[in-house]
Parts: structure tokens; C-alpha cells; sequence
């Protein structure tokens, strides 16, 4: 309970304060209180003591001969216990480790029996072994193998009287027992070094000299080159002796002579051949404009490609682009020039002579440009007799036309009927075409100066032998060529008819070339040859259809009978269309089958 106080009013004797009874009772009861109190202070008092007593002083703690203090965690510092107390703690395993160790102890992991230390960071292993023999001192007996001991190793117990081949099983002290015999042997049997003279025979040499040794590799002195191949080098030697004939050809990397052909010019080079084609140099092709494979002279191809033109171009009028190289067909094949002007549709501007790309000329390389005689003018001076003859006069003033003095006659009825010579230099040469003298080669094209694959067979010989062959093929397939012609204006889907007594003129559709054409005229749904048959000498009656070619224009000329273009009997009029019925046709549809031939018309 607290301390109550007594009430003794506001002033003396005022008669509000307690009466003495009752302030004895409260003096008598906070007198208790205060008994109580001090019973309890003094029990915790003599507590207190006796705890005082029963204390260790702070100035013996972690001291000498006193206490160990505790640290943070409650535990006594490593620097208090003795060493053997927890210098070593064990773990379970490397994973039961304290996240944070403490220096200057060894963590063992029982799983695994690995010791550890702490780095202050993280958790080192630590080895039983140096970790090299540098830290190891050496022994007394067990020394070091050290390369001094080694060189200066005394051969206690060598042995020199044994030749016989080393083997892996030998030691190395048998080992240079066998090599000292075999040099000794060895050196017994040779020649002296010194002068020549020491060398008296080479005749007990069971095999030559090598090049290393001195020699050449060859009993019978210099050998002759090995030539070099597709997958091995060749081997220096005497340059093999060269059959007869072979003063012009050249010797290869190879060993072999060779016609000098393409591989002694650069790919795409023009050279003239005297000879003929087929006995062209290998890796040459004539200027024929013939089609070529691209796979076949893939460097030429690769060469000429960026300025080849279309063949479309090339094949068209006014034909300049003929000394130049086509596309062919755009993807597999190319076009050579027609230098030669030998393609087989004719229009190749002719005899061609190479000039340089400078003044006068075409300007681009390949292009053809005709012949032409340089502008000039002549004078010529007529006279006219007075019988109104003109003849040749001296030269003199013209006048609208006329020599002066000269009566009014035409003067130009009258001309020199060909060349006339001066008496000096021969008869004039003429001809369709200007040309200084000339003589005839065959212009050509390197084509290849290497073979692409080699083999057993020349390859380039080959190619060259494959180009001749295309040239030929595409002047054989140049020269030929089929059509169908409808005369009287009729096409294939309406084909026109042609009547009795008649004549068609039809465009030749190879121009410039002879052509074989046949006349089909239709009759009971048969496309045939109507056949030709007559009756001049009687009553002058004629009946087919006949066809034929004029030799001046190259056109072609369908010719109808006079009383129809067919006998409706074919065994008389020899048609093809079996007819049996003799009735005159007057009238059929007609068409005319062509084909190109070879010769120029």
C-alpha cells in the first residue's frame, strides 16, 4: 500500500482536521508500511551482498591467474583457450563449414578427411604435398637427375665390339657401344678425306652418290629431269633429248615436248594459222563465228564475257558486230567472231583486215566495217565534133556541162566500156571488193593454255578438235533450214486457193540460197503433190501444178495448168492423192513445202 497523510486542516484549531483517534490509526498504519518496506529493502540488500560477494572482480577477467572473459557471441576468445582446444574443429562436411571462419584455425571435413584454412574471404584446401621438388631438399643418397650429372656420367662398363642394330630394349650404355662399333667399321672402309688423289675407284659404290652426298643420283652420271605432275614436283635433271622433228617445240614443266599451241600465248591472243583447220595448234580455235560450249574454254569465256553482245545482235544487219563475241545462248554456250567469214548464212562482211582502234577506225574492238575507196573526184574534158560526135579533148573550162567552144550535144551519151590500161602497169585487176595484194590464212583465237582436267589425253588438243567439230555442226545446221509457204496471200490457218491458168510468185525465205520446194494442193482432205500432165501436141491442154526457183532473184514460181491445177487421176498425172474419179480440179488450196540448201544461190 502507498503512504496516507494525515488531514490537519487549513489552520489551527479550525476544526477541519482529523480528530486524534483517527490520525493515530493513519500514523499507526503508514508506521506498518514503512516496516514493511524496509523488511524488503533489506532482504534485497543482504540478496545484493551476497550476489557482491559472491562476484569475480572485472580486473581479474581475461587477465593472468584470473578469468576468461566472453567476446560478442558469448564463447571465450581463441587468445584465452589453450591451443589444443579448438585449433582443429571438425565438420561433418565442407558444407556444415561456418559461413565465416576464424583465422589461425584448421577446419577438418570428416566425408572427405580435407583440411582447411580460413583466408579471411573464403575457405583454402590445404596439402599434404610441397607441390614440387624444388621444396623438397634432396638426400644424401637419393639425388636429383640433373642434366651436369647427366653429360658428366662416367660410361663405366661400355662395351665397343657389338655392330648389331640398337633395339628399344637396350641401354642406353649398349647403345653407344653398337653406334661406336658401327662408325668404327664404317670409317675402316672408306676413303681417306683429303685430295682427290686419296680416291683411286668409285667401282665398289653398290648404289650412285645422292646429290647430298656429292653425287648425282645416277650411275651414269647426271640424270635425266623427272617432269613435274598433277600432285608431285619434278626433279632437276638433263633436259630429255628431243625426237626428230621436234626443233620447234617446246619442253613442258612436264618432261614432254609440245606443239607450242595455246600455251605459249595468253588466252584470247589472234593469230593467223597458214595451214588448214584440222591441223590447228591444240588451245586454237578459228574465227568461224561458230557456237562454242562456255563449259568446254571456260578462260576464254571468262575473258570475253563482259563484252560479248547478244547473238540476236550479232546475227543482224548491217552484221558489224561479227568480229565480236556472242552470248550464244544466254546461259550455256558462246559465239565466236567471224573473222574468217566463213558463217554459214553469207553475210559476213568479208576478208577482213585487222587494223588498231585509233583514228579511221570502228572505235570498239570487234567490229566489221566495209570497204570503201577514199573520196576523190575526176575530171574528164569531151569535145563534140561537128557532126555531133563526143570524143576526148584537153583539158579545158566547162560551162553548165559542156567544153567550151563546144556545140550543145549530150556530152554524157558516151562512156569508156571497162578499165583501160596505161600501158605501164598491165591490165587493171578488178573485182567486188577494194584490197591491197593479200595472201589467205586462217585467223584464229587462243582459246586455252592449260588443260582443266588433265588426264591421259591431251585436252586442249581435244577442245580444239571440239571447236572444228562445232564449227562444222553450226555451219551445217546454219545451212539448212524448213518452211512452209502459202501462196495467193494464205497463211496456215486459211490456206489460199490457186486456180487454173495461173502463176504465183512467192518470196524465196532463204535469201541467197538455192532451195528444193514442193507443191501440195488439198483435195478430199489429202495435202499431196497434184502431178503434171499434158496434151501439148494435140489440143494444147495441160493440168497440175508445178513449182520452181529463178536462178536470177532466188523468188519462187508456182505454176498452174492451163485447164486445172490437178487431174483427179493420179495414175495419169502422177499425184500422190490416189485419186481414180479423172475429173478436172480447177481449183485447190496450195501450199508449198521449202528447203534450204547448202550451195548459195
Amino acid at each position: 500500500m502507498s503512504i496516507v497523510p494525515l488531514n490537519i486542516g487549513s489552520a489551527p484549531n479550525d476544526g477541519n482536521g482529523q480528530d486524534l483517534r483517527s490520525g493515530g490509526q493513519v500514523i499507526n498504519a503508514n508506521f506498518a508500511e514503512l516496516d514493511q518496506r524496509a523488511a524488503a529493502a533489506q532482504s534485497a540488500a543482504d540478496g545484493a551482498q551476497a550476489a557482491a560477494d559472491a562476484a569475480i572482480p572485472g580486473t581479474q577477467k581475461g587477465q593472468p591467474n584470473g578469468v576468461a572473459g566472453l567476446d560478442g557471441n558469448g564463447t571465450v576468445p581463441a587468445s584465452q583457450l589453450p591451443s589444443y582446444v579448438d585449433d582443429v574443429l571438425e565438420f561433418d562436411s565442407f558444407a556444415t563449414l561456418p559461413a565465416t571462419g576464424e583465422t589461425g584455425k584448421i577446419y577438418i571435413t570428416k566425408d572427405t578427411n580435407s583440411q582447411y584454412r580460413w583466408s579471411g574471404t573464403q575457405y583454402i584446401l590445404l596439402t599434404a604435398s610441397p607441390g614440387s621438388t624444388d621444396a623438397v631438399p634432396e638426400g644424401a643418397v637419393n639425388k636429383y637427375w640433373t642434366l651436369a650429372r647427366t653429360l658428366g656420367s662416367v660410361l663405366t662398363g661400355l662395351v665397343t665390339t657389338n655392330p648389331a642394330v640398337i633395339a628399344a630394349t637396350d641401354t642406353v650404355l649398349a647403345a653407344f657401344g653398337k653406334l661406336q662399333k658401327q662408325i668404327t667399321d664404317l670409317a675402316s672402309s672408306k676413303a681417306n678425306n683429303g685430295a682427290n688423289s686419296d680416291i683411286t675407284s668409285l667401282g665398289g659404290l653398290t648404289t650412285p652418290l645422292s646429290k647430298a652426298q656429292g653425287g648425282t643420283g645416277s650411275s651414269n652420271g647426271i640424270p635425266v629431269m623427272a617432269g613435274a605432275t598433277a600432285a608431285a614436283p619434278g626433279v632437276a635433271g638433263l633436259a630429255p633429248a628431243g625426237a626428230a622433228g621436234d626443233q620447234d617445240k617446246f619442253l613442258t614443266a612436264g618432261g614432254v615436248y609440245k606443239e607450242a599451241g595455246g600455251a605459249a600465248l595468253p588466252v584470247g591472243s589472234i593469230v593467223p594459222w597458214p595451214v588448214s583447220r584440222s591441223t590447228l595448234p591444240a588451245g586454237w580455235i578459228a574465227r568461224d563465228g561458230q557456237l562454242l560450249n562456255r563449259a568446254d574454254w571456260p578462260d576464254l569465256w571468262a575473258l570475253v564475257s563482259a563484252s560479248a553482245v547478244t547473238d540476236a545482235a550479232w546475227l543482224a544487219a548491217p552484221y558489224t558486230s561479227r568480229g565480236r563475241y556472242s552470248s550464244g545462248d544466254g546461259s550455256t554456250t558462246f559465239r565466236m567472231p567471224d573473222t574468217n567469214a566463213k558463217h554459214a548464212d553469207g553475210n559476213t562482211i568479208a576478208a577482213m583486215f585487222l587494223r588498231g582502234d585509233g583514228k579511221n577506225s570502228a572505235g570498239t574492238a570487234g567490229l566489221h566495217a566495209a570497204d570503201q575507196v577514199q573520196g576523190m573526184k575526176h575530171r574528164t574534158m569531151l569535145a563534140a565534133s561537128a557532126g555531133g560526135q563526143a570524143g576526148f579533148t584537153a583539158d579545158a573550162a566547162i560551162t553548165n556541162g559542156l567544153v567550151a567552144g563546144a556545140s550543145n550535144v549530150n556530152l554524157y551519151s558516151s562512156h569508156t566500156g571497162g578499165p583501160v590500161t596505161d600501158s605501164i602497169n598491165g591490165a587493171p585487176r578488178v573485182g567486188t571488193e577494194t584490197r591491197p595484194s593479200a595472201e589467205t590464212v586462217i585467223w584464229c583465237t587462243v582459246g586455252a593454255g592449260k588443260a582443266t582436267n588433265p588426264g591421259s589425253v591431251d585436252v586442249t588438243a581435244l577442245a580444239t578438235t571440239v571447236s572444228q567439230q562445232s564449227g562444222r555442226l553450226d555451219a551445217l545446221e546454219s545451212s539448212a533450214g524448213f518452211t512452209v509457204l502459202y501462196p495467193n496471200g494464205g497463211t496456215a490457218a486459211s490456206p489460199a486457193a490457186i486456180g487454173a491458168n495461173q502463176r504465183y510468185v512467192v518470196t524465196n525465205p532463204f535469201p541467197g540460197f538455192h532451195v528444193f520446194v514442193r507443191v501440195d494442193v488439198l483435195w478430199n482432205g489429202i495435202w499431196s503433190d497434184p502431178g503434171w500432165g499434158d496434151n501439148a501436141g494435140s489440143a494444147g491442154n495441160s493440168y497440175g501444178t508445178r513449182v520452181s526457183q529463178f536462178f536470177g532473184t532466188g523468188d519462187i514460181a508456182v505454176q498452174t495448168g492451163i485447164n486445172a491445177v490437178m487431174l483427179a487421176t493420179s495414175a495419169q498425172a502422177g499425184g500422190g492423192h490416189g485419186a481414180t474419179g479423172g475429173a478436172l480440179i480447177a481449183s485447190a488450196q496450195c501450199r508449198l513445202k521449202v528447203w534450204k540448201l547448202k550451195g548459195a544461190a
